[in-house]
């Protein structure tokens, strides 16, 4: 069956993703209210730090989170204007499930890019920090060892003391991300790798996110979130806190939550696969969301939209 024909996942990627001229080319399309949009939001040239860098900058939590669901949307946007396809639901990695709302139409842009900046600052403010404001915070994807020995492993280290180090993400068969203080995510890291795992890698955040430590920020996205109205979705989206279908009531709930809680990646794909999705678009930065998902399910199509020509290759095969 042609992709274009069959039933459409759309995946949008989380932090770890960005990269330096992220979303140039559908600007150079004349693509730009996006920008504009982000720009006045965000209260300073977001788009010049995710086009011109410096990467430390945009590394940094506080344009990152942001960055990502800007370039998701950019692109998204662009991806609608040849014309509809078959979405049956949608699902984001973390501060990717904004991406996903804004495109089913549950919140705009604006609205989102508002919370995602709350949300960023945030989890920034409530990562861990020594008395000199060094980060303390880290995270760490663990690679080809078994989930009930990495458990065990990290109650050997901090027994009942789970702020020290926790699972923060669920990827998929053989990738799991733990979160915590450093110290202690070192020390699993090297006992994982004695008992199997085939590799570490330190992630280039300095926060201990998914996590005890965000409690805080999520006590201030819950005072934004309150009184906050919905629409409903255009499609179904996933939530990445349980791996099911997000009901519109529930959101004032769910994305405070999603900050402290773990990334359940692997069980919003085992969802969006028995919902019929034959095909999986990840729309926005980067190819790693692609990279994870294509485990969980090795036996779909998956197809990573980045740039202008990414959109126009495989959009133009409908006419």
């Amino acid at each position: 069956m042609s992709t274009l024909l069959s039933n459409i996942a759309l995946i949008f990627p989380g932090q770890g993703s960005q990269s330096m001229g992220m979303a140039k080319t559908i600007y150079d399309r004349g693509f730009t209210q996006t920008v504009k949009i982000a720009d006045r939001v965000f209260g300073s040239s977001l788009t010049d730090v995710m086009f011109n860098g410096p990467e430390d900058q945009l590394n940094q939590t506080i344009y990152t989170q942001p960055a990502i669901l800007t370039a998701s949307v950019m692109i998204w946007e662009y991806v609608q204007s040849f014309g509809a396809l078959n979405i049956i639901c949608a699902a984001g990695h973390s501060v990717g499930e904004y991406s996903a709302l804004v495109a089913a139409g549950v919140m705009s842009f604006e609205v989102a890019l508002s919370l995602v900046k709350i949300r960023a600052s945030a989890m920034a403010e409530a990562s861990p920090r020594d008395p000199s404001g060094a980060p303390l915070g880290a995270m760490c994807a663990v690679l080809g060892g078994e989930l009930d020995v990495l458990a065990k492993i990290i109650n050997e280290v901090c027994h009942e003391y789970e702020s020290l180090c926790s699972i923060a993400n669920y990827n998929c068969p053989g990738q799991t991300v733990i979160t915590g203080l450093r110290e202690h995510v070192d020390k699993v890291r090297d006992i994982a790798i004695s008992r199997g795992a085939k590799k570490c890698v330190m992630l280039p955040i300095s926060g201990a996110f998914h996590s005890k430590w965000m409690m805080s920020a999520t006590e201030r996205l819950s005072d934004e979130l309150a009184d906050m109205n919905f629409e409903k979705p255009t499609f179904p989206i996933i939530s990445s806190v349980t791996g099911k279908r997000i009901a519109s009531d529930s959101l004032n709930i769910l994305l405070p939550t999603q900050v402290i809680a773990p990334v359940r990646w692997s069980e919003c794909m085992d969802t969006m696969v028995k919902m019929g999705a034959d095909v999986f678009i990840e729309v926005g930065s980067g190819s790693v969301l692609t990279g994870i998902s294509k485990r969980c399910a090795p036996e779909k199509t998956f197809i990573s939209m980045q740039t202008a020509n990414d959109v126009e290759t495989f959009m133009h095969k409908r006419r």
